[in-house]
């Protein structure tokens, strides 16, 4: 069934609900099946490409949480693509290069969203480039520390990733799990 006024068909839609109700459940496999559904139908029945920006935001944050960060980015660059004046689109990518370790990427893509954010989400921006700038500048002053002084925390001074350590900003777009997806 062809696509009512341009937007998503129907059958679309439906795909896009169920990846949602999946994503809820925390089953993301499952959502990032759902998603890929929806891409896939609506490249045959004549849906809007633009509209399809907030499924492959959906299904990046899905591959995130199953640490699928190649697909997500590859996700994001799309939703970027088909929506580049969406500041969601520009976090998405944001949150992928984060979680491939590609800060000053992260940084350029919070820059990109900072330029077309709405007014409601310019704090949020704002502060998670604030979130990473402070772990580079911690990075690279752990970088810099002697070598004595690391191999201290080394030994037990410090905490390591997985037992209170900073294994990240710890911040994400929304408060909770729904509240990130494109509804």
């Amino acid at each position: 069934m062809a696509a009512p006024n341009g937007g998503l068909s129907a059958l679309v839609g439906d795909f896009k609900e169920e990846g949602n109700k999946y994503f809820r459940t925390a089953e993301y496999l499952k959502a990032a099946a759902a998603y890929t559904k929806a891409i896939k139908l609506a490249g045959k029945d004549g849906s809007d490409e633009v509209e399809l920006a907030p499924i492959y935001s959906n299904r990046s944050a899905s591959f995130l949480k199953l640490s699928k960060v190649t697909q997500a980015l590859t996700d994001a660059e799309k939703c970027v693509e088909l929506k580049p004046d969406w500041d969601k689109a520009h976090f998405r990518k944001a949150a992928a290069l984060e979680a491939g370790e590609d800060d000053d990427g992260a940084l350029k893509a919070l820059e990109d969203a900072l330029r077309v954010a709405t007014p409601e989400q310019v704090s949020v921006v704002q502060q998670k480039i604030r979130l990473i700038k402070q772990r580079q500048h911690r990075q690279a002053r752990e970088a810099n520390r002697p070598a004595t002084s690391r191999s201290s925390l080394d030994r037990g001074g410090g905490a390591s990733k997985g037992e209170g350590g900073d294994s990240g900003s710890g911040f994400s777009f929304s408060s909770s799990q729904s509240e990130g997806l494109n509804l």
